[in-house]
């Protein structure tokens, strides 16, 4: 019986046998059909473990792993757990197959496929900011919607057949915007498989011609401009923070999103220039937004910053390493006495827009400002910012705004 010295040398020299001769040869180390199956390799040698049995009148060999990640103990131990099945009729070759076809199969349902799909958007695809709030969405529509009708299935298998009835059950509930939802994860499910080789055609191209448009769309509750006025009368008087009202102003004044605004930092500012640059990792159009900054949104930013709080983000939350919390605004208009059919965060960009739309400001300003992005060929050739446009309407819209 070779030791693991002995075996060390033993490889050596067949490998150098199998140099010569260019096939492969054996080395038997004497425990009952176990040896190393050595090839000389023109960049790289092999060797691995084998064992010889017999089951079933049959002749076999099993390969149990590399030599020498696999050390002489190892295989010794490996090979007599499958002397044993082997004893109870069972063929480990056999098995090996039948665990890889389940592994490939388990992998291929579409849940999994979905679950595969929804780790590579966290990582790759969403936003840091919206990471928590995407996947929670993304797994109440999946196992609610979705898995109860296609989780179980091999993703090969699936038709339009399939999918079909279950968006039509959702919209014979009045859920036609869930429908929409629920889709596009199906969408990027078969996407997401196609392009990894698992499927070669997606069932669902098209199918999102069926579906029927929402016959209550929800928007946005805002405030009318000469609202304004009375609304920051109750902010000024509300029993919150001073920077909580500073940020509710920049909110208004700004026309960004919620989240653009809340996470702001102060590496993005330009105070000199009077510009606010908004990394493309946190809008929405994944493109970076230059904002360029009224007088009265400088003299607010400059208000703060003389606050001395000594964080990165303009607004902080409690742990001074985080920003604020999404709902900190909200919880200040509820008790301002707003409720959230009346008012959100969200609502200062309609006000904005309807006013300056409406006292005839450039459209294409408006929307530059508002971070939209048009899916017309006009718009893909278009890059201008506006900047000095945009500057002058928001410094006449701040001059209404804070002189009501």
């Amino acid at each position: 019986m070779l030791t693991v010295k002995g075996i060390a040398s033993k490889v050596k020299k067949t490998l150098n046998e199998s140099s010569k001769t260019g096939k492969s040869r054996k080395v038997f180390v004497g425990d009952g059909g176990l040896f190393l199956y050595c090839k000389k390799g023109k960049r790289k040698d092999s060797v691995k473990w084998r064992m010889s049995y017999r089951i079933h009148g049959k002749q076999k060999d099993y390969s149990l792993g590399n030599y020498p990640e696999m050390s002489l103990k190892s295989a010794r131990e490996t090979s007599l757990e499958i002397k044993k099945r082997i004893k109870k009729g069972i063929d480990p070759n056999q098995l090996k197959k039948t665990e890889i076809v389940s592994r490939r199969t388990e992998r291929t349902l579409f849940t999994n496929i979905a679950n595969e799909l929804l780790e590579h958007k966290k990582a790759t695809v969403w936003r840091s900011d919206i990471v928590q709030k995407s996947e929670k969405q993304f797994l109440i529509r999946l196992n609610k919607h979705i898995n109860p009708h296609l989780g179980a299935l091999p993703i090969s298998e699936i038709k339009r057949i399939h999918v079909t009835p279950l968006l039509r059950k959702i919209e014979s509930q009045g859920s036609y915007e869930t429908a929409r939802r629920c889709f596009s994860i199906i969408r990027e499910v078969f996407t997401y498989a196609l392009n990894d080789g698992l499927i070669e055609v997606s069932p669902v191209v098209g199918l999102e011609k069926m579906l029927s448009a929402s016959k209550n769309k929800k928007e946005y509750p805002f405030l009318l401009f000469s609202e304004l006025s009375e609304f920051f009368k109750y902010l000024f008087e509300a029993k919150t923070a001073e920077i909580n009202k500073l940020h509710m102003q920049l909110l208004v004044l700004n026309m960004t999103r919620p989240s653009e605004m809340r996470l702001a930092k102060w590496s993005e500012l330009d105070l000199k220039s009077a510009l606010w640059t908004v990394p493309e990792s946190r809008t929405k159009g994944g493109k970076a937004l230059l904002v360029p900054l009224a007088k009265q949104s400088v003299d607010l930013f400059l208000e703060i910053q003389s606050m001395k709080l000594d964080c990165d983000f303009v607004f902080p939350g409690r742990n001074l390493l985080k920003p604020c919390s999404e709902n900190t605004l909200l919880q200040i208009m509820r008790r301002m006495g707003y409720p959230k059919e009346k008012l959100v965060a969200h609502s200062f960009r309609k006000t904005a827009s309807t006013y300056l739309n409406e006292k005839g400001f450039n459209r294409d300003h408006i929307e530059a400002q508002l971070g939209h992005i048009t899916g017309d060929v006009r718009s893909i050739y278009n890059k201008a910012q506006y900047l000095d446009g945009r500057r002058e309407m928001l410094q006449s819209y701040a001059n209404e705004v804070l002189s009501r």
